[in-house]
């Protein structure tokens, strides 16, 4: 079985380079020019002040990705957020293998998560050969995933122009912004302080992370105190993140320097 996505982040090495994983990148430009670099160079430009856009995989690059002997499983970003998942089904219906498409209602490393529980039971789990055994298992890690962000700057929602990224209500310019990603994406609060919406991204963590306890994984713009927002959210967890890194170009170019994307997994009695 083969493991398609379109993100990286948030996955363990090894996991990125298996042999069953193959991820099919969208498209990232910076002030109209193609960026194909690594995320500390991307960073560094945007802080530099770039301006990124990004398009998701094309319906032909997706059935490139799908293209070969084994059944796929495609994990993508949230579908209401991103036109990826609509381009996968589209995609499946022109290769010759199944492809089962699973809509991970978030993005970057939350998908990542996703995408890493998928393919953790496709490699190696009780039933790996069990294609619909897996999808089921990617789609009830889905549903169990919950995904929180801190946003500085408003201007960078506004500016990327996804209307699934905006909450509907007025959103002010002079506070940061607590967001709940489920599919679409919610506005929870807009604090008067920066670590007043940290304290409560620590919060949403705790509430959410289940009887069992979870892995959770944190993505960032390249934001300097990221040390102690992992710290403060660890504390709350009882534990360290699976990973830390840079968010992607496709969820960075929305949520802009300084944002903290944490992704919380609650994990399954079934897995226990």
């Amino acid at each position: 079985m083969m493991v398609v996505t379109d993100v990286s982040e948030g996955l363990p090495e090894r996991i990125a380079a298996s042999p069953a994983l193959r991820i099919v990148r969208g498209h990232v430009w910076l002030d109209g020019a193609p960026f194909t670099g690594e995320l500390p160079a991307f960073w560094s430009q945007i802080r530099s002040g770039a301006i990124p856009t990004t398009t998701p995989p094309a319906v032909d690059e997706l059935v490139a990705g799908f293209t070969g002997d084994d059944t796929v499983l495609a994990v993508h970003v949230s579908g209401e957020l991103s036109a990826t998942v609509h381009h996968a089904l589209e995609a499946a219906r022109q290769v010759a293998v199944t492809v089962t498409v699973v809509d991970s209602r978030s993005i970057d490393v939350g998908t990542g998560l996703v995408v890493a529980a998928a393919h953790e039971a496709a490699v190696h789990g009780a039933q790996p050969h069990d294609a619909e055994a897996v999808a089921d298992l990617a789609r009830r890690a889905a549903a169990r995933l919950h995904t929180f962000a801190v946003v500085n700057d408003v201007e960078w929602l506004y500016r990327s122009g996804r209307a699934g990224l905006l909450p509907s209500a007025r959103l002010s310019r002079q506070r940061p912004l607590v967001l709940a990603l489920r599919g679409r994406t919610v506005l929870l609060d807009m604090p008067k302080r920066r670590d007043d919406g940290v304290r409560q991204l620590a919060t949403h963590a705790q509430a959410v992370a289940g009887p069992f306890g979870c892995c959770w994984a944190v993505g960032h713009g390249d934001t300097p105190d990221i040390d102690r927002v992992v710290d403060r959210v660890a504390d709350a967890l009882g534990g360290p993140p699976a990973r830390v890194g840079l968010l992607g170009p496709a969820a960075g170019a929305h949520l802009g320097p300084g944002a903290v994307l944490i992704g919380v997994l609650a994990l399954d009695a079934r897995a226990l």
